[in-house]
């Protein structure tokens, strides 16, 4: 759940999609208008990009990918729902929206369309905020049981509420919590939770599940001789949190907000061509030049043989914003290029607790 002007916003299941979205939604003002043209201009450059870098991606975010934004001008509440093209998906009766975000592959949309017909009916006569809310937690579990780990629903809800009382506007954000927890409260109970957020809205990305990214290039990258180089990434297996970017600061790995408590786990790999002179290193370093791991090896034995190796680093309690790179050295005499690949040359974190 992410903070608009005047409301929320979500986008999924692509994260990466949503990630590149963020920025074209929250400079726009809160006009449901200029915000469906603003993801209409954004939308055909980002599928051509899309198209050209990371093909395997297409099929999902054209069938599947969906945003919903609700806010509130000028007195009045707007909700919009669109697909990656920034088209309309909801009916002009509102009583039922399209889920094929929600599920996978292999899940029955009909049996999801019901659920979320069903729970729209309930919520329209629903008596109050409690059983709104309520009916809204009974939808998000019901989903995830039918969807399962693979669908974009959380075992954990945030809800994003906009309200108009009178002249005035509130935004509020329920969550993250487990649902059926939801569902165990008192209408007091409740309310206290609603009346006070659970969380900052910042922290704001795949709530309820674990931080943690899993960053690669797509292309091989020169490292010069005798040169300290940052490995960059342009491509991701997931990203949970907002960890990284393939657009800006792209060698970075940056703790979120919250993330200040716990141990993180960071592992970086390397794979260099087949050559035989000089010695391979790699670092997991600090923005600040602190080293918190290093690995150095000898040169492959021989012609054909490539040199992979890795380095894993624990890091306790780092503070929010510190972000970690994965640096490299190598001293052949010449530039050599790492192998490009996920399983080759790789970046991840994890927040472990």
């Amino acid at each position: 759940m992410l903070p608009i002007a005047g409301g929320w916003w979500t986008s999924s299941p692509d994260v990466a999609w949503r990630k590149a979205m963020a920025p074209v939604l929250e400079a726009q003002p809160a006009d449901p208008d200029q915000l469906r043209a603003a993801v209409r201009a954004w939308a055909p450059g980002a599928m051509h990009e899309l198209e050209h870098y990371h093909a395997c991606r297409v099929e999902a975010v054209r069938d599947r990918h969906e945003t919903i934004v609700i806010g509130a001008m000028d007195g009045h509440l707007y909700r919009l729902m669109l697909n990656w093209a920034g088209e309309d998906l909801l009916p002009g009766d509102g009583l039922c929206v399209p889920v094929v975000a929600s599920c996978p592959a292999g899940v029955d949309r009909k049996a999801a369309s019901q659920l979320v017909c069903a729970y729209m009916g309930r919520a329209t006569a629903a008596p109050g905020t409690p059983a709104s809310l309520r009916e809204m937690a009974v939808l998000f579990r019901d989903m995830y049981r039918l969807c399962g780990a693979d669908g974009a629903v959380s075992p954990h809800l945030a809800i994003g509420v906009v309200e108009r009382s009178g002249q005035t506007t509130r935004r509020a954000l329920l969550g993250p919590i487990a649902h059926d927890e939801i569902l165990g409260w008192s209408d007091e109970e409740l309310m206290a939770h609603y009346a006070s957020p659970s969380v900052d809205a910042t922290a704001r990305d795949e709530v309820g599940e674990r931080w943690r990214a899993y960053v690669y290039n797509g292309s091989g990258q020169a490292i010069a001789s005798g040169s300290p180089t940052a490995l960059t990434f342009d491509s991701e297996i997931y990203d949970i949190g907002d960890l990284h970017s393939t657009v800006t600061n792209t060698s970075r790995i940056t703790i979120p907000k919250g993330g200040d408590t716990g141990l993180w786990v960071l592992t970086a790999q390397v794979s260099w061509p087949a050559n035989v002179t000089g010695s391979r290193m790699i670092v997991i370093r600090r923005g600040d030049g602190g080293v918190f791991a290093k690995s150095q090896i000898p040169p492959s034995p021989g012609a054909g043989n490539k040199t992979i190796h890795s380095v894993t680093a624990f890091v306790e309690s780092p503070a929010p914003g510190d972000y970690f790179e994965a640096v490299v050295t190598q001293d052949s005499g010449g530039s050599l290029t790492t192998d490009a690949g996920s399983s080759n040359t790789f970046f991840t974190a994890t927040h472990g607790w």
